[in-house]
């Protein structure tokens, strides 16, 4: 494949959406607020927040998988599982975080797994379905209160188990046989695991075991001899 120079213009561009909507910045606002307590750095999330969910509405009609959608699901799974609890959790002693602030993230907590939950949402088999189930598994950890959050619990940790099988060689290297994409994988089939423990919630049989595969291909692989 040899896109010309508009292609290859099209997708960095649809890439610069994307990632934008991945807010990893919002890990950074929430470090900068929690060492200094100063409240500019409040002020610019909340701001920053709001703005996004004017301009973002959830798709309720597809996955959002199309360019400049703030809603595809790798995006969607990205923020539920980092970013967005980070923030959620880095802001909410602060004033400028306002009520109203606060309720919308409430809900759009609910509304990243409702995208989500659907079967024909899901990626299975590459590192974009660890992605998404890490997210969704987060949510209904983190926000019991919500009325579908042991499904969305449910849902996301069975995803991960079954994609610990489809997605990992029986020596340990993930599918997609990219050193990198490897630890992106673990860290997602890894999180779960770690959240699930700190509250006391059981995975399936054997989902350690899988795991463990992954930590040996890294051994491993640094060995002198590769």
């Amino acid at each position: 494949f040899n896109p010309t120079e508009a292609d290859t213009t099209t997708v960095v561009q649809n890439e610069w959406t994307w990632q934008l909507n991945r807010h990893h910045d919002w890990y950074a606002l929430a470090l900068a607020y929690g060492q200094s307590g100063d409240e500019k750095f409040a002020a610019e999330f909340t701001e920053q927040f709001k703005s996004w969910v004017d301009q973002c509405p959830r798709p309720t009609d597809s996955t959002g998988n199309y360019p400049k959608s703030a809603w595809r699901t790798i995006e969607t799974g990205i923020r539920a599982s980092g970013p967005w609890p980070s923030a959620f959790y880095g802001f909410k002693a602060s004033p400028s975080f306002d009520d109203d602030a606060v309720m919308d993230m409430l809900h759009l907590f609910a509304e990243h797994a409702r995208h989500l939950m659907p079967a024909d949402h899901f990626r299975s088999g590459s590192n974009w379905g660890t992605m998404e189930s890490n997210g969704l598994f987060t949510i209904g950890v983190l926000f019991p209160e919500f009325r579908d959050a042991a499904m969305w619990r449910k849902t996301g940790i069975d995803r991960l188990y079954g994609e610990l099988e489809k997605q990992v060689y029986p020596d340990g290297m993930q599918i997609e046989l990219s050193t990198g994409y490897h630890q992106v994988s673990l860290r997602n089939f890894y999180d779960p695991l770690k959240l699930a423990r700190l509250n006391d919630i059981a995975v399936p049989d054997g989902y350690l075991s899988r795991l463990e595969r992954m930590f040996h291909f890294n051994v491993y692989l640094a060995a002198p001899d590769g």
